[in-house]
């Protein structure tokens, strides 16, 4: 069976959600980024990186050398 990858603004928004419900439920800013990492990979993504504050959370995901923030 032939894999299939997430279209790149997928990926990015299905982590974006999980880092934000995840970081709105009072998980700490560490934990976060590696599961918006964790999950941007696990979706397809080759690179993954984070930006975190108490008010701000920002990602940028790289599949094939394309990146979407």
């Amino acid at each position: 069976m032939p894999v299939t990858r997430l279209p790149l603004p997928e990926v990015l928004d299905l982590a974006l959600v999980a880092g934000l419900l995840m970081h709105q439920s009072g998980g700490d800013t560490a934990r976060t980024s590696a599961t918006i990492r964790r999950m941007s990979l696990a979706l397809g993504a080759t690179r993954a990186y984070t930006v975190i504050s108490s008010v701000n959370i920002g990602v940028t995901v790289e599949i094939d050398g394309i990146r979407e923030t």
